[in-house]
């Protein structure tokens, strides 16, 4: 793999993690708005992948499909 392989979003996702590493190590510093910010992103994060998950393993296949196929 070569440099004219790697594409704008690679770099662009290495570099946005390479900032929240980053800032989530600036609580060496104390508890800062760096910190509190990458922690919430973090949070957001896993809370939308968590309901993405749930949504295509659980609520669409038992829930939604059953009403659809009735009707």
């Amino acid at each position: 793999m070569n440099l004219a392989d790697i594409s704008i979003l690679d770099l662009a996702g290495t570099f946005l993690g390479f900032v929240l590493t980053l800032m989530t190590f600036s609580y060496v510093f104390g508890d800062n708005a760096l910190f509190r910010i990458a922690i919430h992103i973090f949070i957001g994060v896993s809370a939308g992948y968590a309901a993405i998950i749930a949504w295509y393993s659980v609520i669409w296949p038992q829930l939604v499909m059953p009403i659809i196929s009735v009707t």
